[in-house]
């Protein structure tokens, strides 16, 4: 029998029995407790992984299959999944940070991804010699959930408790120097809401900072695995719950439910680097519909970033094309001032600023980091190890899965979900210019799905770029030869918009446009 291992590596029977032998030692070791649901789904996906290779499980194949839920199960209104995904994370991460110390082989899942990780560790005597330290397979820790994931090393209890001892007094220390430094900071008149225990005060943060503004609770997990914190390092201003009201172009309207509203600010510590600064909103009191008043220019403010003007009479209801309408400003090159932190300021023109969520993420040199989005409800990693997010920023057209071998690619699993109708999309980006990759594959005309009718002529469309032509009908079936093949239209050069989005709109000619997978690219 052929054994697979992380990333598809054919196993030998050795190595196979290993890391079937650490799945065995972490369900007999007692950590789930009484959560059989945990136990059943990290039993599940590393059976899987083990005998069928790496490819990640779907949100709907755990549920139905390792949950026993019904047929019927819908992860786009029920976040079970997702959520038990995330206790198996910690459960994992609090393992190997006592009982499984010294395993030399650990199992890890990635944010986003319900496929496990074999990851191989250095082995540390309790002399503190290395005996063996081979590279760890995969990428780094989930970021902003806490303490790293990756385990220490085992010393004796004596040197520990020096190193715990001398950690604390530097702690101690650099805290103490960083509040003296926030207190002398020359702004009158502003006070640090006790709300967040963190606060300006923390030293570092981790390398990705995502905060949900105005959100008290613990955390929020994203649709795409994201782990969202609560409101901390602000200044000023107040939180607002908003009413539940259908957001468009998101898959995580809960992120928009809550602001924070007025004149205010946020200071958040950042290691030294080049960082992407994102800011969310949804304009939800100005505009037509719902008795609201007023429209453009009702809500007009100014956002600064280290001092400098980033926004500038910024309308958060003319950005989006609408009420109600989830809207992303992206910049690129950010780094934090001389003292450690990024300072964002709020300011009002002619009403209060408002923000829903903000997210820092490691950046690229004079780049953005490529957008990829896939039709499907997972994250999908593909054979180049890019990893493609559930589809986000549309309006309009729908989404729908099928099960077909395509053709002519080597991700054909890519292609494995869709999205057909009338329908746009606004990506954010930063100033500059784009290479945008449009993934397309012809799964109904011609096929089992429509008992083999249809051909060329059968679906037709435009796609369009900031009013530009990109494709004018459109045949994905004639463009690609037939039913099930692979096509991939690349454009070159596209520049964004005013408003700083570069919007794709797919215009149906003869029945529905079709788009299986979008990839934007700084050049």
């Amino acid at each position: 029998m052929i054994r697979f291992g992380w990333a598809g590596a054919v196993l030998t029977e050795a190595k196979f029995r290993e890391e079937r032998e650490e799945v065995r030692v972490v369900l007999s070791s007692g950590i789930f407790g009484r959560s059989q649901n945990l136990a059943k789904i990290f039993q599940y996906v590393c059976d899987r992984s083990l005998e069928n290779g790496p490819g990640d499980l779907s949100e709907y194949e755990i549920a139905t299959e390792a949950l026993g839920r019904q047929a019927s199960f819908d992860p786009t209104q029920n976040a079970a999944v997702r959520v038990e995904f995330h206790r198996l994370r910690e459960k994992l991460q609090k393992y190997y940070e006592t009982e499984g110390l010294d395993h030399p082989l650990k199992i890890t899942f990635q944010p986003g991804s319900y496929s496990p990780k074999f990851v191989r560790t250095p082995i540390v005597s309790r002399e503190g010699v290395t005996r063996e330290s081979p590279q760890p397979i995969g990428g780094r820790p989930e970021l902003g959930v806490g303490k790293d994931m990756a385990p220490s090393p085992r010393r004796s209890y004596a040197f520990r408790e020096i190193l715990v001892v001398a950690a604390l007094g530097a702690v101690v220390l650099i805290l103490g120097w960083r509040w003296e430094r926030w207190k002398a900071k020359p702004t009158p008149g502003a006070s640090v809401s006790a709300s967040h225990p963190g606060g300006p005060a923390a030293a570092v943060s981790d390398e990705e900072v995502r905060i949900a503004a105005g959100y008290t609770s613990a955390r929020y997990i994203g649709s795409a695995g994201k782990i969202w914190g609560p409101d901390r390092y602000f200044r000023d201003g107040w939180t607002e719950s908003l009413p539940r009201r259908l957001i468009f172009r998101t898959e995580d309207p809960s992120l928009f439910q809550t602001c924070r509203f007025g004149i205010f600010s946020y200071h958040i510590p950042l290691r030294p680097g080049i960082y992407e600064l994102h800011l969310y909103f949804a304009e939800q009191r100005f505009g037509p519909g719902d008795n609201r008043t007023g429209g453009e220019s009702s809500r007009l403010f100014n956002i600064s970033l280290n001092g400098h003007v980033l926004l500038e009479s910024f309308d958060p209801l003319k950005d989006a094309g609408g009420p109600d309408t989830a809207t992303e400003q992206v910049f690129k090159d950010v780094s934090p001032a001389k003292d450690g932190f990024l300072h964002l300021e709020f300011g009002k023109i002619n009403s209060e600023p408002f923000v829903n969520a903000i997210e820092i993420v490691p950046g690229l040199p004079g780049k953005l980091q490529p957008i990829r989005m896939v039709e499907q409800p997972n994250c999908y990693t593909d054979k180049e190890n890019h990893t493609w997010e559930p589809s986000r920023y549309f309006r309009g057209g729908r989404s729908s899965r099928r099960e077909a071998r395509v053709d002519g690619t080597n991700d054909p699993d890519l292609y494995d979900g869709e999205r057909f109708g009338n329908f746009d999309y606004e990506l954010p980006v930063d100033t500059g210019r784009y290479t945008v990759r449009l993934y397309f594959a012809e799964l109904f005309f011609g096929t089992k799905y429509n008992t083999g009718k249809g051909g060329v002529g059968s679906r037709v469309f435009d796609v369009y770029c900031n009013g530009q032509t990109l494709l004018r009908n459109f045949d994905i079936f004639k463009e690609a030869g037939g039913a099930n093949q692979a096509l991939v239209k690349t454009f070159h050069g596209l520049e964004p918009d005013g408003l700083g989005k570069l919007h794709l709109e797919f215009v149906p000619v003869k029945d529905n446009a079709w788009v299986n997978a979008i990839e934007v690219e700084s050049e």
